[in-house]
């Protein structure tokens, strides 16, 4: 599947690297990538998004990659660069998800941009992780998510 990389400037004068990959008439999933990330779409992600009709849409946020810093960024900040990508797009309605680092990203978008979005997945930790010498705690390492539906 072909990715397409452009840039997209805010109304603030930055620059986001964006990654467009899918159908160009699929139902957008907006991806928020890990922390540290350059915004790339895995592989499987895409194969699978495009095999269902889905078009997959991430990007670098400020400070990565070849995206501008944002002095004072927050994470509810990642909304506005969400609408100036998805306009230059010209998406009005998609699906948000997030991984690691992007899941608050996820969150975030999801409740600022709340009448754009048709539902939101944050998924949770997916590999059992303990550190040495420790037996873990219950629960740690399930295969579990938190989803939204509007």
């Amino acid at each position: 599947m072909e990715r397409r990389r452009h840039e997209v400037m805010t109304e603030d004068g930055r620059r986001l690297v964006v990654e467009v990959s899918g159908p160009a008439e699929g139902d957008v999933v907006f991806f928020h990538t890990g922390t540290p990330s350059a915004g790339l779409l895995f592989d499987d992600l895409i194969v699978a998004g495009a095999e269902r009709g889905l078009r997959h849409v991430s990007y670098a946020r400020p400070g990565y990659a070849d995206s501008d810093r944002q002095e004072g960024r927050t994470v509810a900040d990642c909304a506005r660069d969400v609408t100036a990508i998805l306009d230059s797009l010209g998406v009005e309605r998609f699906y948000v998800t997030g991984q690691s680092g992007g899941g608050p990203h996820s969150l975030a978008t999801a409740a600022l941009l709340g009448d754009r979005v048709m539902a939101g997945r944050r998924p949770r930790a997916r590999h059992r992780w303990t550190p040495r010498g420790s037996t873990g705690q219950p629960g740690w390492g399930r295969r579990t998510s938190r989803s939204t539906r509007r």
